[in-house]
Protein backbone atom coordinates (compact mmCIF):
# COMPACT_ATOMS: atom_id res chain seq x y z
CA UNK A 1 0.00 0.00 0.00
CA UNK A 2 1.06 3.40 -0.89
CA UNK A 3 1.25 6.04 1.81
CA UNK A 4 -1.44 8.62 0.20
CA UNK A 5 -0.71 11.31 3.03
CA UNK A 6 3.00 11.30 2.10
CA UNK A 7 2.20 11.71 -1.54
CA UNK A 8 -0.49 14.35 -0.95
CA UNK A 9 2.28 16.04 0.75
CA UNK A 10 4.56 15.82 -1.94
CA UNK A 11 1.91 17.52 -4.51
CA UNK A 12 0.77 19.77 -1.96
CA UNK A 13 -2.85 18.64 -2.09
CA UNK A 14 -5.07 19.26 1.17
CA UNK A 15 -8.32 18.86 -1.35
CA UNK A 16 -11.35 16.20 -0.80
CA UNK A 17 -10.72 12.78 -1.24
CA UNK A 18 -12.91 10.23 -3.23
CA UNK A 19 -13.43 8.66 -6.69
CA UNK A 20 -14.74 11.31 -8.29
CA UNK A 21 -14.17 14.21 -10.52
CA UNK A 22 -13.89 17.09 -8.19
CA UNK A 23 -10.41 15.01 -6.32
CA UNK A 24 -9.16 13.65 -9.75
CA UNK A 25 -9.03 17.38 -11.21
CA UNK A 26 -7.55 18.33 -7.67
CA UNK A 27 -4.85 15.17 -7.74
CA UNK A 28 -4.25 15.81 -11.49
CA UNK A 29 -3.54 19.77 -11.10
CA UNK A 30 -1.54 19.16 -8.28
CA UNK A 31 0.84 16.76 -9.66
CA UNK A 32 1.82 18.75 -13.14
CA UNK A 33 1.92 22.08 -10.96
CA UNK A 34 4.70 20.51 -8.29
CA UNK A 35 6.35 17.11 -9.89
CA UNK A 36 8.83 18.33 -12.95
CA UNK A 37 9.45 15.70 -16.40
CA UNK A 38 13.15 15.58 -16.02
CA UNK A 39 15.55 12.78 -17.05
CA UNK A 40 18.09 13.70 -14.49
CA UNK A 41 18.57 9.87 -13.93
CA UNK A 42 18.67 9.08 -17.97
CA UNK A 43 21.48 11.22 -18.28
CA UNK A 44 23.78 10.17 -15.51
CA UNK A 45 23.17 6.27 -16.17
CA UNK A 46 21.22 6.06 -13.04
CA UNK A 47 18.64 2.82 -13.95
CA UNK A 48 15.19 3.22 -13.87
CA UNK A 49 12.77 0.62 -12.41
CA UNK A 50 9.02 -0.10 -13.57
CA UNK A 51 8.50 -0.40 -9.63
CA UNK A 52 5.33 1.15 -8.18
CA UNK A 53 7.46 0.96 -4.69
CA UNK A 54 10.60 2.19 -6.46
CA UNK A 55 8.59 5.74 -8.00
CA UNK A 56 7.18 5.96 -4.87
CA UNK A 57 10.41 6.19 -3.42
CA UNK A 58 11.98 8.33 -6.19
CA UNK A 59 9.05 11.09 -6.61
CA UNK A 60 7.59 11.30 -3.46
CA UNK A 61 10.33 10.31 -0.91
CA UNK A 62 13.33 12.21 -2.81
CA UNK A 63 11.15 14.82 -4.26
CA UNK A 64 12.17 14.02 -7.64
CA UNK A 65 9.99 13.54 -11.49
CA UNK A 66 10.69 11.22 -13.63
CA UNK A 67 9.45 10.70 -17.11
CA UNK A 68 6.00 9.18 -18.88
CA UNK A 69 6.59 5.83 -17.80
CA UNK A 70 7.68 6.86 -14.17
CA UNK A 71 5.06 10.07 -13.95
CA UNK A 72 1.90 8.06 -15.20
CA UNK A 73 3.14 4.94 -13.51
CA UNK A 74 3.20 6.29 -10.37
CA UNK A 75 -0.44 8.10 -10.07
CA UNK A 76 -2.22 5.65 -11.91
CA UNK A 77 -1.82 3.40 -9.16
CA UNK A 78 -2.42 6.01 -6.41
CA UNK A 79 -5.47 6.67 -8.32
CA UNK A 80 -6.52 2.58 -8.03
CA UNK A 81 -5.66 2.67 -4.78
CA UNK A 82 -8.19 5.32 -4.23
CA UNK A 83 -10.90 3.40 -6.22
CA UNK A 84 -10.25 5.03 -9.00
CA UNK A 85 -10.76 2.51 -12.57
CA UNK A 86 -8.15 3.05 -14.39
CA UNK A 87 -6.62 1.48 -18.13
CA UNK A 88 -3.24 2.22 -18.99
CA UNK A 89 -2.88 2.88 -22.50
CA UNK A 90 -0.36 2.53 -24.98
CA UNK A 91 0.59 5.89 -27.53
CA UNK A 92 1.48 6.78 -30.63
CA UNK A 93 3.83 10.01 -30.44
CA UNK A 94 3.64 12.23 -33.83
CA UNK A 95 6.75 13.27 -34.75
CA UNK A 96 6.67 17.17 -35.40
CA UNK A 97 9.61 17.21 -38.03
CA UNK A 98 8.09 14.56 -40.18
CA UNK A 99 4.62 13.86 -39.41
CA UNK A 100 5.59 9.94 -38.91
CA UNK A 101 4.31 7.79 -35.90
CA UNK A 102 6.05 5.82 -33.64
CA UNK A 103 5.35 2.39 -31.42
CA UNK A 104 2.44 2.11 -29.89
CA UNK A 105 4.73 1.66 -26.72
CA UNK A 106 6.68 5.33 -26.96
CA UNK A 107 4.19 6.86 -24.25
CA UNK A 108 1.81 5.58 -21.53
CA UNK A 109 -1.29 7.63 -20.35
CA UNK A 110 -4.13 6.67 -17.96
CA UNK A 111 -8.21 6.37 -19.15
CA UNK A 112 -9.46 6.59 -15.94
CA UNK A 113 -13.88 5.82 -15.18
CA UNK A 114 -15.94 7.74 -14.13
CA UNK A 115 -19.92 8.30 -15.54
CA UNK A 116 -18.10 8.56 -18.75
CA UNK A 117 -13.87 8.18 -19.32
CA UNK A 118 -11.09 10.50 -19.10
CA UNK A 119 -8.10 10.88 -20.90
CA UNK A 120 -5.69 11.71 -18.21
CA UNK A 121 -1.89 11.78 -18.78
CA UNK A 122 0.68 13.42 -15.98
CA UNK A 123 3.67 12.29 -18.05
CA UNK A 124 4.47 14.83 -20.90
CA UNK A 125 6.80 18.00 -20.91
CA UNK A 126 3.67 19.80 -21.14
CA UNK A 127 0.99 18.18 -19.43
CA UNK A 128 -2.46 18.74 -19.23
CA UNK A 129 -3.74 20.56 -16.08
CA UNK A 130 -6.94 18.75 -16.23
CA UNK A 131 -9.35 15.73 -17.09
CA UNK A 132 -9.27 15.50 -20.67
CA UNK A 133 -13.13 13.41 -21.78
CA UNK A 134 -12.77 11.29 -24.29
CA UNK A 135 -16.00 10.78 -25.55
CA UNK A 136 -16.12 15.04 -26.35
CA UNK A 137 -15.11 15.57 -29.83
CA UNK A 138 -15.43 19.47 -28.85
CA UNK A 139 -12.95 21.26 -27.87
CA UNK A 140 -11.48 21.44 -24.43
CA UNK A 141 -9.25 23.78 -21.85
CA UNK A 142 -6.79 23.11 -18.93
CA UNK A 143 -6.73 27.24 -18.33
CA UNK A 144 -3.62 27.10 -20.56
CA UNK A 145 -3.76 24.90 -23.58
CA UNK A 146 -6.46 24.13 -25.76
CA UNK A 147 -7.30 19.71 -26.70
CA UNK A 148 -9.53 18.33 -29.09
CA UNK A 149 -10.12 14.45 -29.08
CA UNK A 150 -11.14 12.83 -32.49
CA UNK A 151 -12.49 9.52 -32.78
CA UNK A 152 -10.88 7.98 -35.96
CA UNK A 153 -12.51 5.00 -38.51
CA UNK A 154 -10.29 1.92 -36.83
CA UNK A 155 -11.12 2.37 -33.83
CA UNK A 156 -8.21 4.86 -31.89
CA UNK A 157 -8.82 8.06 -30.76
CA UNK A 158 -6.38 11.66 -31.71
CA UNK A 159 -5.26 13.74 -29.37
CA UNK A 160 -4.51 17.62 -30.78
CA UNK A 161 -3.54 19.86 -28.94
CA UNK A 162 -2.96 23.87 -29.35
CA UNK A 163 -0.83 26.60 -26.78
CA UNK A 164 -2.86 30.01 -26.45
CA UNK A 165 -2.50 32.02 -30.07
CA UNK A 166 -1.31 28.54 -31.60
CA UNK A 167 -3.19 25.96 -34.34
CA UNK A 168 -4.70 22.67 -32.59
CA UNK A 169 -1.70 20.13 -34.33
CA UNK A 170 -1.88 16.64 -33.46
CA UNK A 171 0.08 15.17 -31.34
CA UNK A 172 -0.42 11.87 -30.08
CA UNK A 173 -3.25 8.90 -30.79
CA UNK A 174 -4.23 5.82 -28.72
CA UNK A 175 -6.50 2.73 -28.64
CA UNK A 176 -8.41 0.97 -26.01
CA UNK A 177 -6.67 -1.59 -25.21
CA UNK A 178 -5.28 -2.11 -21.67
CA UNK A 179 -1.72 -2.27 -21.40
CA UNK A 180 0.61 -3.28 -18.09
CA UNK A 181 3.22 -0.89 -16.30
CA UNK A 182 5.58 -3.84 -17.23
CA UNK A 183 4.58 -3.84 -21.16
CA UNK A 184 6.62 -0.37 -21.32
CA UNK A 185 9.92 -1.75 -19.75
CA UNK A 186 10.93 -2.65 -23.57
CA UNK A 187 11.10 1.01 -24.69
CA UNK A 188 12.05 2.56 -21.54
CA UNK A 189 15.30 0.69 -21.52
CA UNK A 190 15.93 1.50 -25.23
CA UNK A 191 14.95 5.20 -24.44
CA UNK A 192 17.89 5.11 -21.29
CA UNK A 193 20.83 3.33 -23.46
CA UNK A 194 20.26 3.54 -27.27
CA UNK A 195 21.88 5.81 -29.01
CA UNK A 196 19.10 7.64 -30.77
CA UNK A 197 17.09 8.53 -27.21
CA UNK A 198 16.31 11.93 -27.11
CA UNK A 199 17.05 11.95 -23.18
CA UNK A 200 20.09 11.31 -24.21
CA UNK A 201 21.60 13.91 -26.40
CA UNK A 202 20.47 16.49 -23.37
CA UNK A 203 19.35 17.32 -19.80
CA UNK A 204 15.29 18.48 -20.25
CA UNK A 205 13.83 19.52 -17.15
CA UNK A 206 10.48 20.54 -16.86
CA UNK A 207 7.60 22.29 -15.03
CA UNK A 208 4.49 23.29 -15.94
CA UNK A 209 2.87 26.44 -14.55
CA UNK A 210 -0.92 27.29 -14.23
CA UNK A 211 -0.72 29.29 -17.12
CA UNK A 212 2.59 28.08 -18.80
CA UNK A 213 5.88 26.03 -18.45
CA UNK A 214 9.30 26.28 -17.85
CA UNK A 215 12.03 24.00 -18.99
CA UNK A 216 15.69 24.04 -18.27
CA UNK A 217 18.32 22.42 -20.43
CA UNK A 218 21.92 22.08 -19.89
CA UNK A 219 22.43 25.13 -21.55
CA UNK A 220 19.11 27.12 -21.19
CA UNK A 221 15.81 28.12 -19.63
CA UNK A 222 12.96 28.39 -21.47
CA UNK A 223 9.59 30.10 -19.70
CA UNK A 224 6.27 30.38 -21.58
CA UNK A 225 3.34 32.23 -20.85
CA UNK A 226 1.05 34.34 -21.98
CA UNK A 227 3.55 37.38 -22.17
CA UNK A 228 5.55 35.18 -24.73
CA UNK A 229 8.93 33.49 -24.46
CA UNK A 230 11.81 34.29 -22.81
CA UNK A 231 15.22 32.49 -22.87
CA UNK A 232 18.08 32.67 -20.18
CA UNK A 233 21.80 30.65 -21.35
CA UNK A 234 23.14 29.19 -18.86
CA UNK A 235 27.02 28.61 -19.04
CA UNK A 236 28.26 26.34 -16.52
CA UNK A 237 27.13 23.69 -14.01
CA UNK A 238 26.47 25.90 -11.55
CA UNK A 239 24.34 27.90 -13.28
CA UNK A 240 22.41 24.56 -14.54
CA UNK A 241 22.14 23.36 -10.66
CA UNK A 242 21.11 26.52 -9.38
CA UNK A 243 18.38 26.77 -12.25
CA UNK A 244 16.90 23.37 -11.58
CA UNK A 245 16.92 24.29 -7.61
CA UNK A 246 14.62 27.65 -8.75
CA UNK A 247 12.42 26.49 -11.33
CA UNK A 248 11.35 23.27 -10.54
CA UNK A 249 12.76 22.61 -7.01
CA UNK A 250 15.18 19.96 -7.69
CA UNK A 251 17.92 20.00 -4.81
CA UNK A 252 19.99 16.75 -5.59
CA UNK A 253 23.35 17.04 -3.78
CA UNK A 254 23.98 13.37 -3.85
CA UNK A 255 22.99 12.93 -7.47
CA UNK A 256 24.48 16.53 -8.77
CA UNK A 257 28.08 14.97 -7.63
CA UNK A 258 28.00 12.90 -11.04
CA UNK A 259 26.79 15.81 -13.69
CA UNK A 260 29.18 15.98 -15.80
CA UNK A 261 29.97 19.86 -16.90
CA UNK A 262 27.03 21.36 -18.95
CA UNK A 263 28.26 23.96 -20.83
Amino acid sequence: MLDLDAFCRRIGYSGPIGADLVTLSGLQRAFVLSVPFENIDIRIGRPLRLEVGWLFEKIVSERRGGFCFELNGLFGAVLEQLGFGVTRLGVSLRNRETGSWTSPFAHLALRVELDEPFLVDVGLDDPARAPLRIQDEGEQSDGWARYRIFREEEGSWLLALGEPGAPLEARYRFDGQERRLEDFAQTCERLQTSLDSPFLRDYLCCQARAEGRVMVTGQRVVEVDRAGRREKTLFDRDAFVEALREHLGLDLPAILLALPDCA
